[in-house]
């Protein structure tokens, strides 16, 4: 099995407790991404030339520039070697549950 299906089922599997179906995980030349999450996965050369899981969250606030434009923030959430599919699958569902996590405590407390 390629690396990158071997990634999809194992996020497929992490994702599932979540609510999120394999079919919202999209295949991409370059990695995997979760778009209702706001996360991309992508297979990048680390800064010591190793190959690296890298995972990115991506939203968009609204721009100092003028009313209505809005600017895409990028940020890198963090790196796992390339053979380590299943900890960074892992590690995006946590990530995702701790984040929705979060939006219900502030919806509850206003």
């Amino acid at each position: 099995m390629a690396t990158r299906d071997r990634f999809r089922k194992a996020l497929a599997v992490a994702l599932a407790p979540l609510g999120i179906k394999e079919e919202g995980i999209e295949v991409t030349p370059k990695g995997i991404s979760v778009p209702e999450a706001g996360l991309a996965v992508t297979a990048e050369l680390s800064s010591k030339g190793r190959r690296v899981w890298r995972a990115v969250s991506r939203f968009t606030i609204p721009s100092a520039a003028g009313e209505g434009l809005e600017r895409t923030v990028t940020t890198v959430l963090f790196e796992e070697p390339f053979e380590r599919e299943w900890a960074v699958a892992r590690r995006i569902a946590m990530t995702i549950a701790e984040w929705r996590i979060d939006a219900a405590i502030d919806d509850a407390c206003g």
